[in-house]
């Protein structure tokens, strides 16, 4: 008992001379606790560079650069390269694309990687093509939203390429408005009217382009062309009863234009073929109704009708779009 008692005396000594020393410390101790510094609390810079949400401009910089590998050798570079070859895309840089793709759709907001991926569909060989369906099954596990916002997203983009072109040409922007054309009936392609979840898909791809296309009460005029052009090859993969839900506020965005004036020619092109969708016809169906109404309606005034043909040249023909059954089901078009 003596080493434990002599070792309390010397601490009590110890403390007593430290009490001595600091005569305010036990006062502070029992009264007021030391106030912390939020600034201590701030985790160190080396943490800072772990956040998930990547630089934008980076990230567009690394797709760009992805993105141009994925395009054909024929495009690119001109050589003459066999269009019937479909192994000329690279796996690794597929596999760059799927994971970049994915990344953005899980920390991103836009997932422009993905909008932009689905452009190469069918145009940039078998492994590129291997990597957008498992970005769209991992999609589909998101819902139908998510699926739909990235086709409405791919769809926008392809478009602000066409009207942003130089349009001083006119067979360069008919080529250009037909290439998008056929890129709206590639992606709507993938879609089966069969299947409840494509309609419900196809649904939200359509909703959003007619905010798009009409944000107020009256029609965009320099957006107008997307519903004929991009728009319409989706309204064969909606249900009836969805088709049903958009002929009323068409109608009333119809009964405050012109219907037959040229410059809203496809807004009543689109919404014929809505009506028609709603009462059941098919995508052949479709194209029939739509080659009778341009046999209907004979022009009022020559002089305007004439410049608006010109124009308009490219809406005065069956297209892939007016004719999905034929031209979707074959094989690959470039």
């Amino acid at each position: 008992q003596r080493p434990r008692a002599a070792a309390a005396e010397a601490a009590e000594a110890e403390a007593k001379r430290a009490r001595a020393e600091a005569p305010n410390a036990g006062a502070e101790d029992n009264d007021t606790k030391p106030e912390v510094d939020p600034a201590a609390c701030e985790p160190a810079p080396v943490f800072q560079t772990l956040e998930l949400a990547p630089d934008e401009d980076a990230f567009r910089a690394v797709w760009d650069a992805c993105n141009q590998l994925l395009d054909p050798p024929s495009a690119s570079n001109g050589d003459g390269a066999d269009d019937g070859d479909d192994d000329f895309g690279d796996e690794e840089t597929a596999r760059l694309a799927y994971a970049l793709a994915t990344a953005e759709a899980a920390v991103g907001e836009h997932r422009f990687v993905a909008a932009e991926l689905l452009a190469n569909r069918d145009q940039s060989g078998a492994w590129t093509d291997h990597a957008i369906a498992a970005l769209l099954a991992d999609l589909r596990r998101l819902g139908p939203k998510a699926v739909g916002d990235v086709i409405f997203y791919s769809l926008v983009s392809a478009f602000d390429e066409v009207t942003g072109g130089d349009r001083s040409d006119p067979d360069v922007v008919v080529a250009m408005e037909h290439a998008f054309e056929e890129f709206s009936a590639r992606l709507a392609h993938m879609f089966n009217v069969g299947s409840a979840r494509d309609r419900v898909v196809c649904r939200h791809v359509v909703e959003e382009g007619l905010k798009y296309c009409i944000p107020t009460s009256a029609p965009d005029p320099e957006k107008q062309p997307f519903l004929s052009l991009g728009l319409a090859a989706f309204v064969p993969k909606l249900a009836a009863a969805d088709a049903r839900a958009f002929v009323d506020p068409l109608n009333m965005v119809l009964d405050a234009v012109d219907a037959e004036h040229a410059d809203n020619a496809p807004l009543a092109d689109f919404a014929e073929r809505v009506v028609a969708r709603a009462a059941g016809a098919t995508g052949r169906d479709l194209a029939n109704d739509a080659s009778k109404r341009r046999d209907a309606f004979p022009p009022r005034d020559p002089k305007e009708e004439e410049t608006a043909k010109e124009e308009t040249a490219v809406h005065e023909e069956p297209t892939q779009d007016e004719e999905p059954v034929r031209a979707l089901g074959g094989g690959r078009r470039r």
